[in-house]
């Protein structure tokens, strides 16, 4: 019993660090493509903003439940 009870605990855990570290990674690259951009190098700015905008947003429907819009 005690086993499962860890083995649920870890897993859960596993699931928090996953998705602060998403976090992270989305900040730093929205805080990096824009000091990209500061710099001159539009292009490369924007394409490290726009991933994490979509790391942000994956993050948020995850949380969310993943709901679909399948019927």
């Amino acid at each position: 019993m005690t086993t499962v009870l860890a083995a649920a605990a870890a897993e859960q855990a596993g699931f928090l660090v996953g998705r602060l570290l998403t976090v992270a990674l989305a900040v730093l690259l929205v805080v990096w493509g824009t000091r990209l951009r500061r710099r001159g190098r539009t292009g490369a700015g924007i394409a490290a903003i726009v991933v994490g905008a979509l790391l942000a947003l994956g993050l948020l429907a995850s949380i969310a439940g993943g709901a679909s819009t399948a019927p």
